[in-house]
């Protein structure tokens, strides 16, 4: 029976990334053979439409390429900098003793080393592209597919007072005070903390496919309404883009198969038995 569940499971996941390649495909080819428009190309359709059916009616998929710009940017938890974009967390590393049986039924203890997030802190802000066009362009990346860059990634024994005390009126820091004030407790030793952060900073270049329209009253790029477009929002340029999805559809191609390829020797194993 073991062999019969597995091999329905492994032809499940192939399944599973037969589809999801084609996701990626679909996406390889949205951002392939989308024409780059300005902003003030953008503007001037739009205004074009309002002109003649009024406002709330405009819908168009684009693709942007420009600096992120933000009046009002956050600063992100870990490195301080204005970004549009941010997702912070703190990693906690530690030992642990645990038993281990041998196969001669002997028990030793042995040291782990593992690690747990204690914090994750994500956040964005509407923003706007600026691509030298002499109009800029909003940008509302709340439900976007982000890529970001790494603004910290580091590792420290001990968590400052003064890094708890410029987070702890936080929903999330308050979390994270209350955590590491109970951390005897956990059966285990600290060996430190590691702080990651993952951002889109102002002032970044930008590549933006997405779909401008004025349903929420502002002339904006947002998540599109038809699900067969993607929303992206990312530091990375339209060829880097397109070489990943198309590498992560070659990889799930050949998952598939492999996984199809021992499903189906699973099952005639479990029929043989």
């Amino acid at each position: 029976m073991v062999f019969l569940i597995a091999g329905i499971v492994c032809i499940i996941i192939a399944v599973g990334l037969w589809f999801y390649r084609k996701s990626q495909l679909d996406k390889s080819l949205n951002i392939r053979y989308q024409q780059t428009t300005t902003a003030k190309d953008i503007w001037e359709n739009y205004e074009d439409i309002v002109g003649t059916v009024g406002k709330g009616h405009y819908t168009e998929i684009v693709e942007v390429k420009g600096i992120a710009k933000c009046n009002n940017p956050l600063l992100a938890d870990h490195s301080r900098k204005p970004v549009v974009y941010y997702k912070a967390y703190v990693i906690r590393e530690y030992e642990v003793q645990e038993q281990v049986r041998d196969s001669n039924g002997s028990v030793r203890w042995v040291t782990h080393r593992k690690s747990e997030t204690i914090s994750c802190n994500e956040q964005n802000v509407p923003f706007y592209i600026d691509d030298g066009s002499g109009k800029t362009i909003a940008v509302n990346p709340a439900l976007a597919e982000k890529h970001t860059t790494t603004t910290v990634d580091r590792f420290e024994k001990e968590l400052s007072q003064g890094y708890l005390n410029q987070h702890r009126n936080t929903s999330w820091g308050m979390r994270l005070v209350n955590f590491l004030s109970n951390t005897d407790t956990y059966g285990s030793r600290t060996l430190g903390y590691r702080l990651i952060e993952e951002s889109i900073p102002v002032d970044t270049r930008l590549y933006v496919y997405g779909e401008a329209n004025d349903k929420n009253g502002e002339l904006a790029i947002s998540k599109p309404s038809d699900n067969n477009h993607n929303f992206i929002v990312s530091v990375k340029s339209e060829e880097e883009l397109v070489k990943d999805v198309e590498s992560s559809a070659r990889k799930s191609l050949i998952g598939a198969i492999a996984l199809l390829i021992i499903g189906v020797i699973l099952i005639i194993t479990y029929k043989n038995l």
